[in-house]
């Protein structure tokens, strides 16, 4: 009994170690040297392979790993229990973030999004709880310009990080979120703006 008491514990102990490992700092600076576009890359040494995802009543696409698929309305209701939920939202069952979109009803043309995104970080700071605004850019594409915010705040559990997009669709204002625990920040925010960039609008074919 003493023997197999102790094989428990060396076995833990072994878990503990790899799943400490996943996360090192060491494992983060190996994994950042690759993209979203390879074959595939490791996120906390779990292999993934990412390709375009057509989103937005496939209407435009996004780079996502393979395997996220749409959550369901109920789904989304418990993530966003507030009264503005995404009205699309994409994930796994392992990943540590999660991708929610939202198109919305507001007129916009490409041209004012640099003079929106000092509004959009009013009204970030202000919906909460503890939210700040780290980061602001408007980002030059020769396929649509993509403002991006990246906003901290408290959460269930912790502290959550948010790599927010918005970009110009069909005349009206496509909002995005990133979202993960900002312990991920080193590893997932290089995704998260891999992904944003990999923002396109599907062109409709010509007669």
């Amino acid at each position: 009994m003493e023997h197999f008491d102790t094989e428990i514990l060396k076995e833990r102990k072994r878990l503990e170690d790899a799943e400490k490992a996943r996360f090192a700092a060491k494992t983060v600076e190996h994994e950042i040297k690759s993209s979203i576009h390879d074959e595939f890359i490791e996120i906390y040494q779990i292999p993934t392979r990412f390709q375009p995802h057509l989103i937005l009543e496939e209407r435009a696409s996004m780079w996502m790993p393979v395997d996220f698929e749409p959550m369901s309305q109920r789904e989304i209701q418990l993530l966003f229990p507030s009264a503005n939920p995404p009205k699309e939202m994409y994930g796994n069952s392992y990943s540590n973030f999660v991708v929610a979109l939202n198109w919305t009803e507001h007129q916009m043309g490409n041209e004012h999004l640099p003079e929106f995104l000092p509004f959009a970080k009013q009204m970030v700071e202000r919906m909460g709880p503890k939210a700040r605004v780290l980061k602001t850019d408007v980002k030059k594409r020769n396929h649509g310009d993509i403002a991006v915010m990246e906003v901290v705040a408290n959460a269930l559990g912790g502290v959550s990080y948010s790599y927010i997009f918005y970009t110009i669709l069909e005349g009206r204002l496509v909002m995005g979120t990133i979202l993960f625990d900002r312990k991920h920040k080193d590893r997932l925010l290089p995704i998260a703006e891999e992904m944003v960039e990999s923002f396109a609008i599907c062109q409709e074919e010509t007669q």
